[in-house]
């Protein structure tokens, strides 16, 4: 009996103890309990909260936070490439403009030797700038070139109208030595012969230089065609006297040189400074083939 009764007491304050146990352990789990309810409220708030505008607002902004972050890195390390690209750019600058301004001292200095020179120059010649200059000495130079032309011009027509009072002086001298050379001659046959040559030999000197004047009228040059015609006219008057006398009066023959000499003025001995060549000469010298 005895031994029941201690081992009643035994489970008596087993069971107690348990009871202790147990009650403990409900009021720790209404304890866990109540703090699990309160975590899963707090949750759901927080859950609430982090679904709300300004979560979602706050989420996005912290995405867009770490996209700029990560640009601000990026462009920080495009910055110290640029920088040292900045700094030995600088320095090749540096190193090109000392090349540069040793080269360019040379030309500057010339530059403003020149310009000196060219402001002088043009001070000398009442010129006010290189633009101004320019203009007014390439008309005064077209201008002069035109003169120059309209020169050689008359320079032209002047060697043509010389050549052509040359042939004229050179048909009559050698009409005047043929003449002279003619009349040479005794015999009274030779005398006939050179009748009839002389004849032909006017007609054919009236012949050129009536073509001569011809030419002068139709250059316009007034003076030489005044001159050729004063010879021209001279000479008919000579011709007419010789041939006249070489076939009317034989003994005129022999006075020839004397009686034409007389009514001419040196006609058969006439020579490059005769009457008959000089006065026409003389005017042909100072004419001008262009004068209207």
């Amino acid at each position: 009996m005895s031994a029941m009764e201690e081992l009643w007491t035994v489970k008596e304050r087993e069971s107690n103890i348990y009871g202790q146990l147990t009650a403990e352990r409900k009021k720790l789990l209404a304890t866990q309990s109540s703090y699990s309810s309160k975590v899963s409220g707090l949750r759901a708030e927080i859950r609430k909260i982090d679904a709300s505008p300004e979560a979602v607002e706050a989420e996005s902004l912290r995405a867009e936070t770490a996209e700029v972050a990560s640009e601000i890195s990026r462009l920080r390390q495009r910055l110290v490439v640029l920088e040292s690209r900045y700094i030995s750019m600088q320095a090749s600058l540096k190193e090109l403009d000392s090349i540069r301004e040793s080269q360019a001292a040379s030309y500057k200095l010339s530059l403003e030797t020149i310009s000196k020179k060219t402001t002088s120059f043009l001070s000398e010649h009442s010129q006010t700038s290189p633009e101004t200059a320019v203009q007014t000495w390439s008309l005064e130079a077209d201008a002069y070139n035109e003169k120059m032309k309209s020169a050689e011009l008359e320079k032209e027509a002047l060697e043509e109208g010389i050549q052509l009072w040359d042939r004229a002086l050179g048909v009559i001298l050698r009409f005047e030595g043929m003449v002279r050379e003619k009349l040479q001659s005794t015999s009274l046959g030779a005398r006939h012969e050179a009748s009839a040559h002389i004849r032909s030999e006017v007609e054919n000197v009236t012949k050129d230089l009536e073509e001569m004047l011809m030419t002068a009228r139709q250059e316009g040059w007034k003076l030489l065609l005044a001159a050729i015609g004063t010879e021209l006219q001279a000479f008919k008057e000579a011709g007419e006297f010789l041939t006249r006398n070489l076939v009317e009066n034989e003994p005129a023959i022999n006075n020839t040189d004397r009686t034409i000499k007389k009514g001419t003025g040196e006609f058969v001995n006439a020579s490059a400074d005769s009457k008959l060549v000089s006065r026409g000469g003389e005017e042909f010298l100072n004419y001008s083939p262009l004068d209207d």
